[in-house]
C-alpha cells in the first residue's frame, strides 16, 4: 500500500507538474505528506525535479519508508484486534476480546 500511494503521487507531480504555489501544488503537496510520510525525511530534497534520477530516488525511498509505517501500523491494529495487546506488561491480565 505505501509503495503505491508513493507512486501515485511521482506519477502525479511527474505527469501533473503542478505550480509549487497554486492551489493544486499546495493541496496535492499536503495530500503527500499526509498519506505518505516518507516524504517528511526529503523535505531538504526540494530540488529534485521531476523527470531526474533524483526524483525518482527521493520517491522510492519515501515509497519503501511507507511500506514500515503502514505495516507497523498495520501489525498493530492487527495484534489488537486479535486480542495481543502490543502495550502489556507481562504481567497484567488480558483484556477481554471484543467480538
Amino acid at each position: 500500500m505505501g509503495l503505491v500511494i508513493a507512486a501515485a503521487f511521482a506519477t502525479y507531480f511527474e505527469v501533473v507538474d503542478p505550480a509549487p504555489n497554486s492551489r493544486a501544488g499546495l493541496g496535492s503537496g499536503w495530500a503527500a505528506v499526509i498519506l505518505c510520510p516518507g516524504t517528511l525525511f526529503f523535505w531538504w530534497f526540494i530540488d529534485a525535479e521531476p523527470g531526474t534520477s533524483g526524483f525518482f530516488f527521493v520517491w522510492m525511498i519515501a515509497g519503501l519508508l511507507n511500506v514500515a509505517v503502514y505495516g507497523t501500523i498495520g501489525g498493530m491494529i492487527g495484534a489488537i484486534a486479535h486480542g495481543r495487546h502490543i502495550l502489556r506488561k507481562s504481567g497484567e491480565p488480558k483484556l477481554p476480546r471484543v467480538k
